[in-house]
């Protein structure tokens, strides 16, 4: 069985009635095209005033529903039992300490009463650079009874702000020839000591009582010059435990007996 290829038939349209008008055609189907855009923008208009309206009935919701939340909130903390208030409890204060003892005057002269044979010591400034600290735990010696303070090594003296004695080791004692009962409640500057009446001494003193926090550890090189001997000392001051208070080690280099 054989199929032949059947010839293409061709379609003839029919003549018109009319002559067909080209350039009208052309203008409706452009009119048609704006007509078409200017619907295809309104769509997108109303499309997006309701994308908007839909917005702003979830944003409507939300908040009437915080609002109802907010009148709630104080009707359930009206209902609520509350709790007792705690009496206000005064803030603890530290212990100031205490008011030392006055000493009796003393002559004109200052500190020469206080040594044998008017053995008032003169000192300077020495040129050294020395060591902070020079190794002493001052939070260990802090903590030491007064008992284990006179059995330091190195001559130890407390002062308060003002620069009076509260303390004054053993060690210290036997080395200045200074019995300490004599020195306790004194001004260590003004009578006990006035040579160390220099800005190199009784400033840095000064300094670190008005800023204990800046330089907690000050150090430096002092001589005194007894009648008996010449001391080569690096003093080493820093706050006390007990606010207020100084500690001021001694530390002899040398002690160089005279004559």
């Amino acid at each position: 069985m054989s199929f032949a290829a059947k010839p293409a038939t061709r379609r003839t349209l029919p003549a018109p009635s009319e002559a067909i008008n080209v350039e009208q055609l052309i203008a409706d189907r452009d009119r048609l095209r704006a007509e078409r855009d200017e619907l295809l923008v309104r769509l997108e208009a109303r499309e997006a005033a309701a994308r908007e309206a839909v917005f702003l009935m979830d944003e409507v919701a939300r908040l009437r529903a915080e609002l109802a939340r907010s009148r709630d909130e104080p009707a359930r903390f009206r209902d609520q039992p509350t709790a007792p208030r705690e009496p206000q409890r005064e803030p603890q204060r530290e212990p100031q300490p205490a008011p030392m003892p006055r000493p009796s005057p003393l002559p004109s002269g200052l500190g020469a009463a206080l040594y044998p044979s008017n053995d008032v010591p003169t000192g300077r400034p020495r040129e050294t650079a020395p060591q902070d600290g020079m190794g002493i735990d001052f939070g260990t010696v802090s903590r030491l009874s007064p008992t284990e303070l006179d059995k330091l090594p190195y001559g130890l003296i407390c002062l308060d702000a003002q620069g009076r004695i509260v303390h004054y080791n053993d060690t210290e004692s036997r080395l200045a020839k200074l019995p300490k009962e004599r020195v306790i409640g004194r001004s260590f500057f003004g009578e006990v000591a006035p040579c160390a009446r220099v800005r190199e001494f009784e400033g840095e003193f000064k300094e670190l009582v008005r800023d204990p926090s800046a330089v907690r550890v000050r150090s430096f090189d002092f001589i005194f010059r007894f009648r008996h001997s010449e001391q080569h000392v690096t003093i080493v001051m820093t706050p006390a435990r007990q606010r207020g208070l100084y500690n001021i080690a001694l530390l002899r280099r040398s002690v160089t007996p005279n004559g």
